[in-house]
């Protein structure tokens, strides 16, 4: 039984890694390959090669490369353009443009969600995309620059301020232009005029990966007023913008394998963002918990099985920190048999407390009832304490310890994991 459980979350494991699908170079124009970088190891791939998260793909001089992910979404690089595929959480794929410009048409997610399915990093700004198309470019040490085309855009300083929600929406026809830590307001531009510069200068993209005095400003082939892009430690703001959105800059770490400075997305942030997402989100319906399930009958007889639950959460209104989850299922699959006809029934009400948006723990009462072995009708005294994860759709793990009040009590463990769809 215990093998056996240990082998079913392993593969639950690994199915959360390659949870983004499959995303190919989908077509090339102007060369037979572009240079990725994968692991630090650099290499030349050609079309309908797969992409990985974590390879960089960087275009050259007069090359245009168009990646396709596994729901149809299309980003579209432009020449001299770096851009990095990164890990999918949840339903939100997850990119970085190091410099150079994109054009995103990204697809409509399937179902109403408050995340962005689409994001986009620079080391100006990040960018949320919902179902909608777009022109990202950002200079190697100057502003970036945000087009929508059609639908609406979130642009925020970083992933946290888009993905809870507090970004600059952009509408189709308005554009933003960015430094670190700061967001102009939208103004209009005529979308057809952008698009047939964009489309006769994509492919001419100027840029270098230099250095120094030979070191050249990528291009933005956006028809505005260009803005000084002399590096310094604090950007200098283009002054044909009055209405800045200015909180304070964050410095961060170059991340690797990239060329230009920036923040990476590490475990703790992920985790916060995620965790302010689905408060934002309401009630988080489509929530599981399933794991192994022991306890010891009086006799010393033991019991172990499987334990699967619906575990619904719903947010108390005023205190974010405070939700109240149920429990409702049972254990089956006695001794890890499928032919067993032992069938356990719970049902639980907990009070729900997240520490740090790290760590939880819940309290409650419930109803328990056994059909074989013995016949319990019994209430319970809860408590369970776990690890945020966000793995996939993996989303914690979790240790529980029950309690029958009734006659003869009983002690019951169980250990597992929660599941998000």
């Amino acid at each position: 039984m215990t093998r056996s459980l240990l082998i079913f979350c392993t593969l639950l494991i690994l199915e959360s890694f390659s949870w983004a699908g499959e995303i190919r170079l989908d077509s090339l124009k102007g060369a037979e390959t572009v240079t990725r970088i994968r692991e630090g190891r650099r290499g030349e791939i050609r079309q309908g090669a797969e992409v990985q998260a974590g390879d960089v793909l960087q275009t050259g001089e007069g090359v245009t490369a168009i990646l396709i992910y596994s729901d149809q979404s299309k980003v579209q690089m432009s020449a001299k353009t770096e851009f990095k595929v990164e890990s999918q959480v949840e339903e939100t794929q997850w990119n970085r443009l190091n410099y150079g410009s994109v054009r995103g048409m990204i697809e409509k997610a399937t179902s109403p969600t408050a995340k962005p399915k689409f994001l986009i990093r620079t080391r100006s700004a990040t960018l949320g995309v919902r179902g909608t198309e777009f022109v990202f470019a950002q200079s190697l040490d100057g502003p970036a620059q945000i087009h929508t085309l059609e639908g609406v855009v979130d642009v925020g300083r970083d992933e946290l301020t888009v993905l809870s929600g507090k970004g600059v929406p952009v509408e189709t026809g308005h554009f933003v232009e960015a430094l670190p830590g700061r967001v102009s307001s939208p103004q209009s531009f005529d979308v057809k005029e952008f698009m047939e510069k964009f489309n006769s200068e994509s492919a001419g993209h100027a840029g270098s990966i230099g250095s120094g005095a030979a070191q050249a400003s990528v291009g933005l082939p956006m028809g505005l007023p260009k803005v000084n892009t002399v590096p310094s430690e604090q950007p200098p703001v283009p002054t044909h913008f009055s209405n800045w959105v200015s909180p304070k800059s964050l410095e961060k770490p170059n991340p690797e394998g990239s060329s230009v400075p920036g923040e990476q997305p590490s475990p703790q942030s992920l985790r916060v963002a995620r965790k302010d997402s689905d408060e934002k989100r309401g009630v988080q319906m489509f929530n599981f918990q399933m794991g192994a399930f022991f306890t010891q009958l009086p006799d010393a007889t033991p019991v172990r099985a499987v334990h699967a639950v619906w575990s619904p959460l719903v947010p108390i209104p005023i205190l974010s920190f405070l939700s109240l989850r149920g429990n409702l299922g049972g254990a089956f699959a006695l001794n890890g048999s499928l032919a067993s006809r032992f069938w356990m029934f719970d049902a639980q009400v907990l009070a729900h407390l997240a520490l740090a948006k790290i760590v939880f723990v819940e309290a409650g009462w419930g109803w328990q009832s056994w059909n074989s072995l013995v016949v319990y009708n019994s209430q319970i005294l809860a408590a369970q304490a776990g690890l945020f994860l966000y793995l996939g759709p993996i989303e914690r793990v979790f240790v529980s310890v029950n309690r029958l009040v009734g006659a003869p009590a009983l002690n019951e463990y169980k250990l597992g994991v929660g599941l998000g769809l």
